[in-house]
């Protein structure tokens, strides 16, 4: 996301960044889901019984409450997967709640490059002249051959 945010402008990057964020959530749920079955639920600790029940009330609400606060964590593609939520609520609810580090991560990178564009002769000479004043420095103490 950072890197489209530095390639691309914010109106290619942000719906390329959620998209690729949305698909690859999708696969590991779906992947978790149909093809780990029945090994992947043998796993799971106890209470996830009454985290599943919780789900129930309001699913849509608690996949966008997740993301936001754990954004696009794998392990959280595993316990939805193992949860009775349906792909569209999933996918839906992902949508939402990564939506808001989605674009303050592409902004980073947008930001990133008119920052560089402003300051990168500064930076790039003092990082020239840290190297040069180094290598000065190391000729100027080189212990003395006896």
């Amino acid at each position: 996301m950072l890197c489209a945010g530095l390639i691309w402008p914010w109106w290619v990057a942000l719906p390329l960044s959620l998209f690729a964020a949305l698909l690859a959530a999708a696969v590991a749920f779906l992947v978790a889901r149909h093809v780990l079955g029945d090994r992947f639920h043998e796993k799971l600790p106890k209470g996830f019984e009454k985290f599943n029940r919780g789900l129930h009330d309001s699913p849509f609400k608690a996949v966008i409450l997740i993301r936001l606060t754990t954004f696009l964590h794998p392990a959280v593609h595993w316990v939805l997967a193992a949860s009775p939520i349906r792909l569209p609520i999933f996918l839906v609810g992902t949508a939402v709640g990564v939506l808001p580090g989605v674009v303050a991560i592409v902004f980073l990178g947008q930001s990133f490059v008119t920052w560089w564009d402003e300051y990168a002769l500064w930076i790039v000479g003092a990082g020239v002249a840290l190297v040069v004043g180094y290598i000065a420095y190391q000729r100027r103490n080189k212990p003395a051959l006896a």
